[in-house]
């Protein structure tokens, strides 16, 4: 049984030599072939032949990066036996394996080839391009809050001169996100209303621009809502500086929003030709139809998903966006009968690796949904808390049974409003997540015995007695003295039992408890003395070197926080540090986990701080601290030249 995989590239960047060869090529081939069923087969046991194929070979296209000098197209078809494994379940575990191993014992053992000065390895999905073509975005509308109210809509020439800055500023995002397959934009300004007529979504906004745009793609043409997406790029203090000069209908302007259009305006309804006191039936009060009022709200959906390496599929994010309007339309009609009509996503926002709102949570969905209701609406707050803050387990099980691999691995769900940033460190982005404190039961020390021990005269009695008896077996009258009784009397397993009694009692006072972490990671920029990305891994020296730096930071940074509570600290490195991984952007070129033991001095009455509180105060330190007194004062190693450094806590 075969299973073909979804084409792939492979991406190398090279240190040094030139273009490799046909036959280097096909040494490559072949290694990558051994390496792909060693770890395939140790992860799935019916895997018994992995078949690889290059498609294509590049040298020099700076592709998909400027800084990869190899791209390589290639195909695998998997031979297993038994149950037959999903392709797409396979190629996220096939994409997972081309990391700092398979650089060390496949790429750089090809010995005489340019493969063995290769630093740095990336795999993904390959995506075919598509037809090029026109798209129209959704309408959409810019509302601004201006200090001044306006006194009138914008003349003729501040339309054009907006239009115009918006026009330049849109061009060049798309040009910056789509590069050559964006050919160009057409935008125009549907209309303007100002002062109340302008206060869509909300009254604060005092003026109104209602935009249409379409965009003409030479290939990979996106879809309405990506090319809004794309637009909404151009909200940026830049822009908004720019807007200010434009006139005086936009000078004051304190704040800007882009949103989509989803408060429409519909045609006056049309009077009924009964009269009044005309009824349908005839001569009575006839009812008027409702109005229709839109509700529009954000909220989130957070899942743990095992196994899972990648962004899912469009396929699979649709399949799942659709479960979500099924779920919350049937939550919505229960909850608000007979005034519910319906419920549409307007925006959404996947996100892999996110580690929102918790840092194990590895996929968020972010919704912004239009909510249809019968006129009075419900309000924002009540309806959110129907959808919010009921019961999980429901949505999860309709999660679980969606026909897909990929949710069906899902661990953990949860749901609130839109998602918060977690606080950042704002020198080089250290985050501090909270993680719920996992409750310990507390168990009430046994009262020690008020009662003295019995005094240890007592003891030197017990063997007397048989001491005594033992001449008397020796009397010449043995038929009446029986041998046995006297050593069974003495019974001293009973005695024995008293000994702890006049044990001393437990010492009180103070002892040293030692809180173990795993849950920090580093990452680092490290440059050479010209300032461009180091092309070389850092020694072991270099490495060793990191690591006591970091542990003083680290001791001074406690010993701050915790005082003469904290004893001692060890730390080393969990894993062999990762070069050239790209994690967790791909301008960091230095990965460490670290394993941190920290002992502290407890008293009885006190507790040592837990295994949570302890990586909130790790992370807690400043990166900016570490990286120009500690990091940087590396002379002499590879570390000196360091650029930037995040530390968070790993994602589990």
């Amino acid at each position: 049984m075969q299973v073909t995989i979804p084409e792939f590239y492979i991406a190398l960047v090279l240190s040094e030599g030139g273009e490799p060869s046909p036959a280097e090529y096909e040494n490559l081939r072949l290694a990558t072939c051994k390496h792909l069923l060693e770890r395939l087969s140790a992860a799935y046991s019916n895997i018994g032949k992995v078949d690889l194929k290059f498609l294509a070979t590049e040298f020099g296209t700076k592709k998909p990066d400027p800084k990869f000098q190899v791209f390589v197209e290639a195909e695998a078809t998997i031979s297993c036996s038994g149950t037959q494994p999903k392709a797409q379940g396979i190629l996220e575990t096939l994409l997972g394996t081309f990391d700092r191993d398979f650089l060390l014992r496949s790429v750089r053992r090809l010995e005489g080839s340019p493969f063995a000065s290769a630093v740095e390895v990336q795999a993904r999905r390959l995506k075919r391009p598509t037809a090029g073509g026109s798209v129209k975005a959704p309408a959409f509308y810019m509302a601004f809050v201006c200090s001044r109210k306006p006194s009138a809509n914008p003349s003729s020439q501040e339309k054009e001169s907006f239009l115009q800055l918006t026009q330049e500023e849109a061009t060049r995002q798309l040009r910056k996100q789509y590069d050559t397959d964006f050919d160009e934009l057409s935008l125009s300004i549907v209309k303007t209303e100002i002062n109340e007529s302008a206060g869509k979504p909300e009254p604060q906004y005092n003026l109104y621009v209602q935009f249409e745009a379409t965009a003409k793609f030479s290939q990979n043409t996106p879809s309405p809502n990506e090319l809004f997406q794309g637009l909404g790029r151009l909200v940026n203090a830049e822009y908004l500086q720019g807007v200010q000069r434009v006139g005086d209908s936009f000078m004051t302007l304190t704040t800007m929003v882009l949103r989509l259009c989803i408060f429409t305006e519909g045609p006056e309804p049309e009077e009924d030709e009964a009269e009044d006191g005309e009824g349908a039936g005839g001569g009575g009060d006839g009812e008027e139809e409702p109005d229709v009022v839109n509700v529009r709200l954000e909220f989130f959906v957070a899942l743990v998903v095992r196994t899972l390496s990648t962004m899912p599929e469009d396929c699979e994010l649709e399949m799942f966006d659709g479960c979500i309007t099924k779920f919350f339309t049937r939550v919505l009609k229960r909850a608000f009968r007979g005034r519910f009509l319906g419920l549409e996503i307007v925006d959404k926002d996947p996100e892999f690796e996110k580690g929102c709102p918790l840092p194990r949570f590895n996929m968020l969905h972010q919704y912004q949904v239009n909510l249809q209701f019968y006129d009075p609406a419900p309000g924002e707050f009540k309806i959110l808390s129907k959808i919010t803050q009921g019961n999980v387990g429901p949505l999860f099980d309709a999660i679980k049974k969606l026909e897909s691999d990929v949710w069906r691995q899902s661990a953990e769900a949860t749901m609130g409003r839109a998602v918060e940033k977690p606080p950042t460190d704002v020198a080089f982005g250290g985050s501090i997540f909270e993680e719920k404190k996992e409750v310990e039961p507390v168990v009430e020390p046994e009262p020690e015995p008020k009662a003295a021990p019995p005094p240890p005269k007592k003891e030197p009695e017990i063997p007397e007695k048989p001491v005594e008896k033992i001449p008397e077996r020796k009397s010449p009258s043995p038929p009446k003295e029986k041998p046995t009784p006297p050593k069974k009397k003495p019974t001293p397993p009973k005695k024995k039992a008293v000994v702890p009694r006049a044990s001393p009692p437990k010492p009180v006072g103070p002892q040293i408890v030692s809180v173990r972490s795993y849950d920090i990671f580093s990452a680092y920029q490290v440059r050479d003395k010209q300032m461009d990305n180091l092309k070389v891994e850092p020694t072991a020296g270099d490495y060793d070197a990191l690591v006591d730096a970091t542990k003083r930071f680290y001791v001074n940074h406690l010993k701050t926080e915790y005082g003469s509570k904290f004893h001692g600290m060890a730390l080393s490195v969990r894993n062999a540090p990762l070069w050239g991984a790209g994690k967790p952007e791909r301008w960091y070129n230095v990965y460490i986990d670290w394993d941190i033991e920290v002992s502290f001095v407890v008293a009885p009455e006190e507790d040592a701080p837990t295994r949570w509180e302890l990586t909130k105060t790790l992370v807690s330190a400043g990166c900016n601290q570490y990286l120009r007194s500690y990091v940087r004062g590396l002379e002499g190693t590879a570390f000196a030249h360091t650029s930037a450094v995040f530390t968070k806590q790993v994602a589990v």
